[in-house]
């Protein structure tokens, strides 16, 4: 009795031991991220304008694979307005990522030809549903604000043609070279000219010698 106590206890340590390190029993952890926390256009967009803009990675700051959504939702803001979810277009709205990687997605903006003139700020929230066992799903969430202004009247036809983020301008080349064609066109008139002027000169003065 005396030496079967012991080992009973210690069977039964081992045992509870290897339950509690048992692969079964591990929980993985979740994470997200984005690469980019705010994306500010500069030029202001017109009703009726629409536009890409730069490229939102989606990290899995967890170490399993895990399926990300990017949604579009409103956080109050003062002095700003707020962007109508439906103004944005993500692509691909869903990404799967492995853990340590990033995915990038494609955002669209298309501003409505109703839209009021303002500073806006609209939000890509990406995230992810952690389901825990024996309890309720943990939402974990990240996102990228989206800061832009809407000026109050649309673009004319003329002003429509190319994209509204980078209008035609006028670069200067067209007007730099007709100003270099034509000095090079005077000094070659100016040259013609001295030419002559020497060549007459030249045939005075013979004249004046055959006299």
């Amino acid at each position: 009795m005396t030496m079967w106590f012991p080992r009973a206890v210690l069977v039964l340590a081992v045992a509870a031991l290897a339950i509690a390190w048992s692969p079964e029993r591990a929980q993985a952890t979740l994470g997200v991220g984005v690469t980019n926390r705010s994306i500010s256009i500069n030029e202001e967009l017109r009703p009726g304008d629409s536009c890409k803009l730069p490229e939102i990675g989606v990290a899995n700051t967890g170490d399993e694979k895990a399926a990300y959504d990017l949604t579009f939702v409103n956080v109050p803001d003062p002095g700003r307005l707020d962007a109508d979810p439906a103004w944005f277009i993500a692509e691909p709205s869903t990404v799967i990522v492995e853990p340590g990687r990033i995915k990038y997605a494609t955002v669209s903006l298309e501003v409505p030809t109703d839209a009021k003139p303002g500073r806006y700020l609209g939000v890509v929230q990406v995230s992810a549903i952690n389901q825990v066992p024996g309890g309720n799903p943990i939402v974990l969430a990240a996102g990228t604000k989206i800061f832009f202004t809407v000026a109050g009247t649309a673009r004319t036809p003329a002003q429509v043609s190319g994209s509204p983020q980078a209008p035609a301008k006028d670069s200067g080349r067209p007007s730099t070279f007709l100003a270099v064609a034509g000095a090079v066109l005077g000094l070659l008139l100016l040259a013609i000219l001295v030419i002559i002027s020497k060549n007459l000169r030249l045939s005075i003065s013979w004249g004046k010698h055959e006299d």
